[in-house]
């Protein structure tokens, strides 16, 4: 009788067990769930910003401080802490005042770390915000000569077989050249490794409206950074970098977009 209640006893410890690991995988599964859904609702909202459409953006801005709040009382994990530090970026690149129900959240999250692959981005970068250009003119596929004096310029260092490129440079014509060519920005895609045959080919096949400069020698662009593409260095009428970025993220794009308007708008 006792070794059948002890069997017994075992039996349903390792039930309870059972049904605990359950349950945790479970919850942890939810909060993953979750924390997706809010990861994907910002980035709709940063491809909404990136392409003008504010007026859609109305239900997801009003909504994400309860899923920021709902988040909050879920179980602490990675999953959690990367949607949150998602929700908050968006509130910094996008300069967006934060609602104060979240603020307390937002700001006790601890700074995010930088991907192993951004990291090594960076340490290829030779140049500084706030540093004077390296640059101060630079000659187009045309024969044209730019001078940068007094002049807002976005050089955009690329290659053609760059698929980040090719992903970044419609968004660049659609949202930058476009929109501020008339207020004197002066956009420049900078061909790394590329001659002048060959970005005309380019030229003539995308039908892009900035400028095209060649670097078939890799020169312009050593004197910015030693690898990585695609890569923004925004020029301020004062000669002085302003702005610059690696890689193709909309967070990113963004923070270049609202880094030119207020170049422009300075006298």
């Amino acid at each position: 009788m006792k070794k059948t209640l002890l069997m017994l006893a075992v039996f349903i410890l390792g039930l309870a067990v059972g049904a605990a690991f359950v349950w945790h995988k479970f919850c942890e599964g939810s909060v993953c769930l979750y924390a997706q859904d809010v990861e994907f609702r910002v980035n709709i909202a940063m491809q909404l910003r990136l392409n003008n459409q504010e007026k859609l953006l109305k239900d997801l801005d009003e909504s994400l401080p309860e899923f920021v709040q709902a988040l909050q009382y879920m179980r602490k994990d990675q999953w959690q802490q990367q949607a949150l530090q998602k929700v908050k970026t968006y509130y910094q690149v996008n300069q967006l005042p934060v609602p104060p129900e979240i603020a307390g959240i937002l700001n006790s999250l601890p700074p995010e770390p930088v991907p192993q692959h951004e990291q090594k981005w960076l340490e290829a970068t030779l140049t500084k915000v706030g540093e004077a250009s390296p640059l101060a003119a630079i000659r187009t596929i045309d024969g044209k000569d730019l001078d940068f004096q007094g002049q807002v310029v976005l050089l955009d260092f690329f290659a053609t077989w760059c698929g980040p490129c090719n992903a970044e440079l419609p968004v660049l014509e659609r949202n930058i050249q476009q929109p501020y060519k008339a207020d004197g920005l002066i956009v420049v895609a900078v061909g790394r490794g590329h001659s002048i045959s060959e970005l005309e080919k380019f030229r003539d096949k995308n039908n892009y409206t900035f400028f095209y400069a060649a670097d078939p020698n890799k020169e312009l662009f050593g004197k910015f950074a030693t690898n990585a593409i695609p890569r923004a260095v925004l020029i301020g009428r004062d000669g002085k970098i302003k702005f610059q970025s690696v890689g193709f993220k909309p967070e990113e794009f963004i923070a270049l977009k609202n880094a030119v308007k207020t170049e422009l708008n300075r006298p």
